[in-house]
């Protein structure tokens, strides 16, 4: 064997001792956390076996941003300090137990891929600081990545797939947007029990929201001071912001007046409420396009007479079409609908107007 076959070999050799010292490290150091120990490897996904990741960056990603905002200070939730490495450290047992039964953060549990990266660094000790970081991610040319040796955990057995999720449209009505809106993301504040940020406005319940008149214009629902804290992105706070759909749905909701559940009454009023109009009568124009044309002049045209096909025609016969449909004679083939039938003989009754004035009626009537 040669010098050099020597060397080698010695540098084998303590690369080989480093990947042991390395894993064995990662497991005595992660005994201390029970709950992690019964997650599968496959749970944790590559982060099990790329390396510890520090207290930095698990703290930037999850603790900062989502759990000190009611725990830390004088009124930290039960007591629950998140503010520090060490109180971290302290409770780290109880917030990873909260964490699993999506109890905490409250009201926004983690995702998936949040509790696989919180899990990751338990499972590695959760370290404070990750000594010789580009040796640990897994790309070192020297020691190559880091394989941990087989940990003899349980096997998850498989479950059966859930059934897809039925995601409900959100509507115009104070239950849909409290279900996937408020309850979701405005209530953590929102709401006179929160732990340590109470908002003005309590969101909790349809009885007190709709006492803040003062949030809801129904004359200009978009530019009413709710939705603006919606469109400037001011609300909700410490989460991401509504979409222009979701935004244009709830000022809908304002311009009906704010209904509790869908078809709902209004709850507030407009300052110029709509006038309620009476229905205008009709003119020549209504009558010639839901009656005479659908049911007279297909006969009374070119081949029979009279000719029913302008309304000076119409005007000519109008007693000889009022005395025929009052009996049924008319139309021949089949006799008007009871509601149409009224309206003619309504409208020959006041004169047979070919036009009326109606601004200061309600022309809602549709094609029959």
């Amino acid at each position: 064997m040669t010098m050099l076959d020597k060397v080698r070999g010695f540098g084998m050799m303590k690369n080989l001792v480093f990947i042991i010292l390395v894993g064995a490290g990662g497991i005595l150091s992660s005994c201390n956390y029970s709950h992690i120990k019964n997650a599968s490897v496959e749970d944790l996904g590559d982060l099990a076996t790329c390396g510890p990741i520090d207290f930095e960056s698990v703290n930037k990603k999850i603790f900062s941003a989502k759990c000190v905002t009611c725990h830390r200070g004088d009124n930290a939730e039960k007591g629950v300090l998140l503010d520090s490495f060490a109180n971290v450290k302290l409770n780290l047992d109880r917030a990873h137990e909260q964490v699993e039964q999506n109890k905490m953060p409250e009201g926004r549990p983690l995702s998936s891929d949040e509790k696989r990266y919180l899990y990751a660094w338990i499972f590695q000790g959760a370290p404070e600081i990750t000594a010789e970081k580009a040796v640990l991610e897994c790309k070192t040319a020297a020691v190559g990545p880091i394989v941990r040796p087989p940990i003899d955990l349980p096997v998850t057995p498989p479950t059966d797939p859930e059934p897809p999720r039925i995601i409900e449209e959100l509507e115009a009505n104070y239950n849909s947007i409290n279900k996937k809106i408020f309850s979701q993301r405005c209530i953590f504040c929102h709401n006179t029990k929160a732990p340590t940020r109470k908002a003005k406005y309590d969101f909790s319940s349809f009885a007190t929201l709709q006492t803040y008149t003062e949030l809801f214009d129904v004359d200009d629902p978009r530019n009413s001071k709710f939705a603006q804290a919606l469109i400037k992105g001011d609300m909700p706070q410490d989460d991401l912001p509504l979409d222009d759909a979701e935004i244009d749905v709830i000022v809908d909701w304002i311009r009906k007046g704010i209904p509790e559940a869908a078809g709902g009454p209004a709850v507030l009023k407009g300052k110029n409420p709509p006038v309620e109009l009476p229905p205008c009568d009709d003119d020549f124009q209504d009558i010639n396009r839901d009656i005479i044309k659908t049911s007279c002049t297909h006969c009374h045209g070119v081949r029979v007479m009279p000719a029913l096909s302008n309304f000076a025609d119409v005007l000519k016969n109008a007693s000889d079409i009022a005395f025929n449909v009052e009996l049924d004679k008319m139309p021949k083939d089949k006799a008007l609908e009871p509601h149409l039938k009224t309206r003619l003989l309504k409208w020959i009754d006041k004169g047979s107007p070919e036009t009326i004035n109606k601004n200061n009626c309600d022309d809602a009537k549709e094609p029959q």
